[in-house]
């Protein structure tokens, strides 16, 4: 996600779809992967960009924080399989 979205709200897929280019020019199936594990405590280890970080640093969110998150990464997830969605075939 951070790489992605390194400002909150702003998506830069250029890096990724060079990846995908780069594997479909070379002829390599590309498949789809987890997008986000787990969310353990420090966020910092679920590769969340650092706008995230702060806004939800510690593992004690509210019901509101919490709501919030989960929209940020159903938006990110939503985003990123429609982006990608013609590119990926499902898998691992």
């Amino acid at each position: 996600m951070g790489r992605i979205e390194p400002t909150q709200g702003v998506r830069d897929f250029t890096r990724a779809e060079a990846d995908v280019d780069w594997a479909q020019q070379n002829g390599f199936a590309v498949k789809g992967h987890t997008l986000l594990w787990g969310l353990p405590m420090p966020l910092s280890s679920a590769a969340l960009p650092r706008w995230a970080e702060e806004q939800f640093p510690s593992a004690n969110l509210n019901a509101e924080q919490q709501a919030e998150l989960r929209g940020l990464l159903k938006s990110f997830i939503q985003d990123s399989v429609r982006h990608f969605e013609v590119d990926c075939r499902t898998g691992t």
